[in-house]
């Protein structure tokens, strides 16, 4: 089905790989960043028990890696943060929504931001997360570059909504006409608006 209000985003047979290889390797270092500068911080509402958190009706469990692990609806979920560290992370519109039930997304940022590592670590992260829901996803940017098409938020249909990953002063995920802009300045505040749609899409964090 074509939106005809919309330029249409081009689906191509097999979408063009970034290196894996490059990503794990940014997503070590990132963690290791974060592990370092969250340790402090368990926040209320989530009770610890040795490396066991309570949070509502979740029973989180402290990984040797410093990730959390859950189990919602029988499978078990990996974050970065637990919810409580991520009530900083602004929310409007309805991002959850939007990116739940579609067959296609399409993963566009702003090139030449002074965050490029956190950039490509979050378009990682949520590829790996769209795609092991069996949603198609394209990869694009904001102004054309080599092997990526140019996508932005004038592409964004009910069919393909758009995530479009952006620089900002503080960490936000803000959703109008079907478009996700994800904003921060750092690679810790793209992981946590990473998890924080994971948890809303589990529907964990509302």
């Amino acid at each position: 089905t074509h939106n005809h209000h919309n330029p249409q985003i081009v689906t191509p047979q097999r979408a063009k790989k970034d290196p894996q290889r490059r990503a794990k390797l940014l997503l070590g270092w990132a963690l290791g960043f974060i592990m370092v500068s969250s340790t402090f911080g368990f926040l209320m509402g989530s009770s610890f028990n040795g490396n066991s958190i309570t949070y509502g009706k979740y029973q989180f469990r402290q990984e040797q890696d410093n990730t959390f692990t859950v189990k919602i609806k029988g499978k078990v979920q990996t974050f970065y943060f637990l919810p409580d560290q991520l009530q900083n992370v602004n929310i409007t519109g309805d991002p959850v929504g939007t990116l739940q039930t579609s067959q296609a997304i399409a993963i566009s940022f702003v090139p030449n931001q002074s965050n490029a590592q956190g950039v490509d670590l979050l378009r990682y992260l949520l590829e790996q997360e769209f795609q092991e829901k069996g949603t198609y996803v394209i990869h694009g940017a904001t102004t054309s570059l080599p092997a990526l098409q140019q996508i932005s938020c004038a592409n964004a249909s009910s069919f393909v909504p758009v995530i479009v990953i952006a620089p900002g002063n503080a960490t936000s995920i803000d959703e109008s006409d079907d478009c996700v802009t994800i904003r921060s300045p750092s690679a810790a505040g793209f992981i946590q608006a990473h998890d924080r749609l994971k948890y809303g899409m589990l529907g964990v964090m509302e």
